[in-house]
Formats: C-alpha cells, structure tokens, sequence
C-alpha cells in the first residue's frame, strides 16, 4: 500500500475511487497502461501494477498530479466510490462502435472521468430499447 501516486506524469493512468473511508481520506486503486501499449481503452488487460494509494484533502492534487483548473473541477468532495479516471498522456479516438478507445499521445495532459462517458452510453442505449418497445 502507497501513500503517493506515480511520479511519471506522461503515463496513461486508470484511477478508481475504490473507497471512500471517512471525510478525510481516500483509497483508490492505481494502475499503468502495459508497455508499448498504444491504442487502448478501459477494459482489464491492457492496465498493470495495480496498487492501492490513499489521499486526503491536502495531497489528492498533489499525488494525482492533476492541474489547478483540474482541481476546481474535480474537488476533494466530488470523489464517489466507483469513479473511474484516466489521466496521463492520450486522446479519446473513439468511434461509433468503441466510443471509450483511447490513444497514447505524449505531451498532452488529460484528466477524463470514463465512468461519465460510460453513463451516457447506458443511458442512450436504455432510451433506444424504450424507443423500440413502443
């Protein structure tokens, strides 16, 4: 069990809030992308090291290594057991069948909440099995 995240900023992280333990402090799970990975999305397999790290409201920017503007978006409070992030170097391809594929592209920086985009998708699918049924 660590208490700090990694330290390569231009790795592709999987991030996910594994449990919220009390107001001051949280344990998530932190996992790489395998080496070469270059396509990739965020499915099991593709993520290695996976390692627990606990944060509180003084450290979280810190140990995920996400930016000020990052922070006002995502603050301590927001956090819910369940969430997944990737954050690290990579853009979203998707695509209309593989919405959550992703690309390894250094030098960019992105903190992408994919349990969001994994919502919408369920929910867009449930509205057009409703739409179906009528």
């Amino acid at each position: 069990m660590s208490k700090g995240a990694s330290t390569n900023q231009s790795a592709v992280r999987r991030i996910t809030i594994d449990s919220v333990i009390d107001e001051n402090t949280i344990r998530l799970e932190e996992c790489t992308l395998v080496a070469g990975t270059k396509d990739f999305d965020d499915i099991v397999g593709e993520w290695e090291g996976h390692r627990a790290v606990y944060i509180t409201p003084k450290d979280y920017r810190s140990v995920l290594g996400i930016t000020p503007e990052q922070a006002r978006r995502y603050k301590w409070k927001s956090f819910k057991e369940g969430q997944v992030f990737l954050l690290g170097g990579f853009e979203v391809t998707g695509g209309k069948d593989r919405k959550h594929r992703f690309k390894v592209s250094p030098g960019r920086r992105r903190f992408v909440p994919v349990h969001v985009m994994i919502r919408k998708d369920l929910e867009e699918l449930y509205f057009r099995a409703l739409e179906r049924s009528d």
